[in-house]
């Protein structure tokens, strides 16, 4: 097969092409068997896309598909192996933009690039085939969108202070209109993006305060690992932020949303790290509002925004006393923690019915 890649007949090669993407799709191992055949070069100069490439749209298709199935696959190929293929799907989501299933392939060959290491991502993150993923975060189709998303997590996560750097304005335009999506695996991964994000400091939570309150209301109403995604959006705005955006990410109702997530069968679904981290946004969203009310005394308490004092003591005081959820010491100190606290704080009158 390998050998008839440099066919001149497109017909042939299109047969060849069908094998040789049968092959690698088969298993990791047959996969490297292609690789090791110098499968990926011939494919390359068949894919080479250009203005006023000749190429059959059916060749150019089932060759887009060959090469996402050369990237694919755990364990991963080696880099080596198929970073050669990074200009090529680059040029693919320029040249051939109005082929959707040529796009689709060739984001999901760049997703699957980007995921082999932090090295690959980074070299996806320099390479021009990272603007226009970017790009694809916008396209109409989900199909598109999905493999965007993962580029963009591999990237962010692989290199967050330069993909940050490069790529700021796409993200504070592009990640919060997904999470209008009526999918919600769509949704569920930009919040995975966004929350690493927001990890990176206070710069970043002031760039995308716009679309907190659509996240805790979509908190609200999410469930199962949805809900879960967007609470840890939540968590690294109130450990991360300053005691004003904790002011701000109280008067969207953000405790009201933590508090829910300290739930038993919520809990349930968090790990020991997970929950600490939950807890640790309650403990820190009152402190920076006790804060923030001692440097603003005329204004108005912000905790007023939140569930009454009492309520947040009986959640706190479930989770440090819930011992079938068999969540550690550390998690039942962190609560005690907070319980301390809150006995140190005079009661505030809230919003949704009363105070103590």
């Amino acid at each position: 097969f390998v050998d008839k890649l440099s066919s001149p007949s497109d017909v042939v090669l299109e047969q060849c092409v069908w094998g040789i993407g049968n092959i690698a799709g088969d298993s990791c191992a047959h996969r490297d068997d292609v690789l090791e055949a110098g499968g990926m070069e011939p494919l390359l100069k068949i894919l080479w896309a250009s203005s006023d490439n000749a190429r059959s749209p059916s060749l150019m298709r089932n060759a887009t598909w060959a090469l996402s199935n050369l990237c694919r696959g755990k364990p991963e190929p080696a880099l080596s192996s198929v970073l050669p293929s990074l200009d090529v799907l680059a040029s693919l989501l320029v040249h051939r933009e109005n082929d959707t299933e040529i796009i689709v392939d060739a984001t999901w060959a760049l997703s699957y690039l980007a995921q082999i290491s932090t090295e690959a991502a980074v070299c996806v993150l320099q390479s021009d085939a990272w603007p226009r993923a970017l790009k694809l975060l916008s396209h109409e189709s989900n199909s598109v969108v999905t493999p965007a998303l993962n580029v963009c997590n591999a990237g962010i996560l692989g290199c967050p202070d330069k993909a940050w750097e490069v790529s700021s304005h796409d993200f504070v335009e592009r990640i919060p209109k997904l999470l209008d999506s009526p999918k919600a695996s769509i949704r569920k991964q930009a919040c995975e993006i966004l929350a690493t994000i927001l990890r990176r400091g206070q710069d970043q939570i002031e760039a995308f305060g716009g679309c907190l309150k659509k996240i805790v209301d979509l908190a609200d109403v999410a469930s199962g690992s949805e809900q879960k995604e967007l609470l840890k959006v939540l968590t690294a705005v109130a450990i991360g932020g300053t005691a004003d955006q904790i002011c701000t990410a109280s008067k969207h109702g953000t405790m009201a949303v933590l508090l829910d997530g300290l739930k038993p069968h919520s809990l349930e679904t968090w790990n020991h790290e997970d929950t600490l981290q939950l807890l640790d946004a309650v403990l820190q969203m009152l402190m920076k509002c006790a804060e923030w009310q001692a440097a603003n005394s005329q204004a108005e308490n912000p905790l007023c925004q939140c569930p009454p004092k009492s309520d947040v003591i009986a959640r706190i005081e479930t989770v440090r006393c819930n011992r079938t959820l068999g969540l550690g010491e550390e998690v039942v100190d962190r609560a005690g923690l907070i319980l301390d606290v809150l006995g140190e704080m005079e009661a505030w009158q809230s919003k949704e019915g009363g105070g103590s």
